[in-house]
């Protein structure tokens, strides 16, 4: 267990001497491509939220033939990706694990999606595709940054923490730098696999940017564009840049813009400013 410990500290200091004299990522993904090792799937792993939320919907009054703004509890569920960062700790984007959107039953069949009005109770499972599903907890989220982290008790041989850094700088980060995101690969179904693997691309824009005033306005200051493709259930997945060849943590996969010719894949920056929050176990 020792000498495990003092070969990751030298590989983190190696990888921030490197990146501290080159102060840019790499344009280029290295010619041999990031492994996969088989334990992948410990260390990126599928988050599941499910709950009870109060949404709103239109209630008719048939005796009065009118219609006012009512209130009911309805279920949701959702799901997404994420990265174990320590040995007690998931990264992932806060709208995996928080919902945005209520589907309240209205009368008969319809629905009404809305922004929810309270989150009444919800519960975080955490899948590493092997074992039963671990419970998570909420330790820190900026849902303006679209960032979570997920607290978890540690449990013997699982949840492999991921293999390489944080980027040290935003600074470090600029337009054309070759950049992957480590994604499930998907069943026939559409749903997530334990099988992992890349979608490269390159930063498009280190500034939030879209095809209109109304999406640029709906981004954070900490998001950025890059040209690989994101698609449902990718939420929360590690997007790595390359330093000498040495990936690097630089941000979550949240979100993606599309009208069938343009598209827009957005994702939030991680630095140091949030890994500190890692360091807080309790």
């Amino acid at each position: 267990m020792g000498t495990k410990i003092i070969k990751s500290l030298m590989i983190s200091v190696i990888l921030l001497l490197f990146c501290t004299f080159s102060y840019a990522l790499d344009k280029e993904h290295p010619d041999q491509p990031l492994a996969l090792s088989p334990t992948s799937y410990y260390t990126y792993v599928k988050v599941v939220a499910v709950g009870v939320v109060e949404g709103i919907f239109r209630d008719h009054d048939k005796t009065t033939g009118e219609t006012r703004w009512n209130s009911r509890l309805t279920w949701f569920e959702q799901r997404g990706s994420g990265t174990v960062v320590n040995d007690q700790m998931v990264l992932t984007a806060a709208h995996v694990i928080v919902p945005q959107d209520a589907a309240t039953p209205e009368s008969g069949v319809s629905i009404y999606r809305s922004r929810p009005l309270k989150l009444q109770h919800h519960v975080i499972l955490i899948f590493d595709y092997k074992e039963e599903p671990t419970i998570g907890f909420v330790h820190w989220i900026d849902e303006e940054r679209d960032v979570a982290l997920i607290r978890f008790v540690p449990l013997p041989n699982q949840l492999i923490k991921m293999p390489f850094d944080w980027v040290i700088s935003r600074n470090m980060i600029d337009k054309g730098d070759a950049v992957s995101i480590i994604v499930h690969e998907r069943d026939e179904d559409m749903s997530l696999t334990s099988d992992i693997t890349l979608r490269n691309g390159h930063i498009v824009s280190t500034e939030p940017m879209g095809p209109s005033n109304t999406v640029i306005a709906s981004l954070s200051v900490y998001d950025m564009v890059i040209d690989a493709v994101l698609i449902g259930g990718d939420s929360g997945s590690p997007v790595i840049g390359y330093c000498n060849g040495i990936p690097v943590l630089i941000g979550v996969a949240r979100a993606y813009w599309t009208d069938g010719i343009l598209f827009y894949t957005y994702f939030a920056y991680v630095g140091y400013d949030v890994k500190r929050y890692t360091e807080v176990l309790y």
